[in-house]
């Protein structure tokens, strides 16, 4: 253990986490513990004390917020990774029958389309507990069911963090859908989901808001260099055109 301090009194004393799961552990104390007055241990024939920890709980979970930017792969041929961290629901989310959908929406989508999604993604993150039972993606036409990464032959690891491949450039909607985790965390269980809504972008825009104008900067995400000829539009929260125009010779738009 670690002692919080080194006063000669011991308040508490820590140990390394996390330990194993599934595991007995013997609890010993060193001989003539006593309290501040002096007085032995009334359970010191407790001692040695056997204990031991259970199985960690089930989680499939990509990042915290409801949305990221996931930069593409410094190869064309090789797609985005988003990455999910699972634990205890591989065998559960690994087959093909679509425990795993993605949406992909490309740059030709309307602005008002993308920015409803991410709403309502946002909306899903904020009301956790209403809508974690209820799946996002089942009823979307365009949604497509694919199977997770093969894990290595013999890797038996209980957490493991793994990468979903977005090959396409755009914004795509994925969700997991998981038994195990809801009959772990639900009541009714039924399955789960997990979902975040991924960018992968080839360039990066930076916005300056000021009172009498503002100023868009559009620059390409592999190299950061100034690209002339973007088309730059903004939109309020509904997806109703405020401002359209393309970036100057130095990336820059003037609004």
């Amino acid at each position: 253990p670690r002692l919080d301090d080194d006063a000669p009194v011991v308040g508490s004393l820590r140990f390394a986490a996390p330990l194993p799961e599934n595991a007995r552990f013997q609890l010993t104390l060193p001989a003539g513990v006593v309290d501040e007055a002096g007085r032995p241990l009334a359970t010191a024939s407790a001692f040695p004390l056997e204990v031991a920890t259970g199985a960690l709980p089930p989680l499939a979970r990509f990042a915290a917020a409801p949305f990221a930017v996931v930069e593409a792969a410094a190869r064309p041929a090789e797609p985005a990774l988003l990455p999910m961290t699972l634990r205890h629901v591989q065998a559960d989310l690994g087959g093909t029958g679509g425990a795993l959908r993605t949406l992909h929406l490309g740059p030709a989508t309307p602005d008002a389309t993308l920015l409803q999604w991410i709403a309502r993604l946002q909306r899903d993150h904020d009301d956790a507990w209403r809508t974690r039972a209820q799946p996002l993606l089942a009823r979307e036409a365009a949604a497509r069911a694919q199977p997770l990464p093969a894990r290595r032959e013999g890797d038996t690891r209980a957490t493991e963090v793994i990468g979903i491949p977005l090959p396409a450039r755009g914004l795509h909607v994925v969700e997991a859908a998981s038994r195990l985790l809801g009959a772990a965390l639900l009541a009714p269980p039924v399955p789960m989901p997990a979902r975040p809504a991924a960018l992968v972008p080839t360039q990066g825009v930076h916005f300056k808001r000021g009172r009498s104008s503002s100023l868009v900067w559009v620059t390409a995400r592999d190299r950061a260099r100034p690209v002339p000829g973007a088309q730059v539009a903004v939109n309020d929260c509904h997806g109703q055109p405020l401002w359209s125009g393309r970036t100057d010779a130095q990336g820059l738009a003037r609004i």
